[in-house]
């Protein structure tokens, strides 16, 4: 197994980051829509003239370091080529340096997808990472195309964290099926669509008690109040999902008595599922 790596914090979201301010080429009021962590097929940003490039921008205020971003599975970018994470030095007035040019794959990557080289997951969400790079602004550019307006969905923006490989055993093939079931008195049963749903937890023993500083920032601070995209591993970056803490469960750094230093046993639950 390869490095794991996760992503909660997200500079496009304006409830994590209240001072950040969001904009866009056009419909700038629903430019908040992107980082909203809402996954409805009806709940996108999108443009109001058709073949027009549109760039959708956050100002973060000072300059913020990001290594790894995800455009979620709502939206219509899918085979778009040359979509582009931009940042500037002047709010893109005259500034644009390319930091990553990506094409989402139409349909799933095969197995065994790098997250550095991007991979679109089966339910659609792209992830990738890239060299640590540090910006106040931020874009996404979305380039012109013949009667077409984007819709993004979801983008997700800012510095991942990489843990420790994770201890045995290592359960994020975990699901469990969601479903409303009801049944007669004589056994026979009814029951709704079935979705499954990767649910368990991830076993972390941290190196020292420097690391558990850095990991402290991403998993209490911030896990536990959001959802956070889950890559178990870099080299199979195809597998990676978005899920959030359970509520009233109860889990922590700490230390125990087989390890020298701070340990987890991270819960998690996928966050809103494909229903298909």
């Amino acid at each position: 197994m390869s490095t794991p790596r996760f992503l909660v914090v997200n500079y496009w979201n304006d409830v994590q980051n209240p001072l950040h301010v969001l904009s866009a080429t056009e419909n700038s009021g629903d430019a908040w829509k992107v980082g909203a962590l809402v996954r409805s097929p009806t709940h996108y940003y999108t443009s109001v003239t058709e073949n027009l490039a549109i760039r959708i921008v956050v100002d973060c205020g000072v300059s913020k370091p990001a290594d790894m971003f995800v455009v979620d599975r709502v939206g219509n970018l899918p085979g778009v080529a040359n979509v582009k994470l931009q940042k500037s030095t002047d709010a893109f007035a005259a500034n644009a340096v390319d930091v990553v040019t990506f094409t989402i794959p139409t349909s799933a990557s095969g197995d065994n997808t790098a997250l550095s080289a991007g991979a679109r997951t089966p339910e659609g969400a792209y992830p990738r990472s890239f060299t640590s790079d540090s910006s106040r602004w931020w874009g996404l550019l979305i380039p012109a195309v013949a009667a077409f307006k984007p819709r993004v969905g979801g983008f997700y923006l800012g510095p991942s964290w990489t843990p420790p490989l994770p201890d045995n055993p290592i359960g994020e093939d975990d699901q469990e099926p969601l479903a409303e079931v009801t049944e007669t008195p004589w056994g026979w049963r009814g029951r709704t669509l079935t979705v499954p749903r990767r649910a368990g937890e991830l076993i972390f023993k941290l190196d020292d008690e420097a690391s558990y500083l850095v990991a402290d920032d991403h998993i209490r601070d911030q896990y536990v109040r959001r959802p956070m995209w889950i890559v178990p591993d870099e080299a199979k970056a195809e597998r990676s999902f978005l899920a959030e803490w359970p509520a009233g469960v109860r889990a922590g750094f700490r230390h125990e008595a087989d390890w020298g230093f701070r340990q987890i046993r991270l819960p998690y639950l996928e966050f809103e599922p494909l229903i298909s």
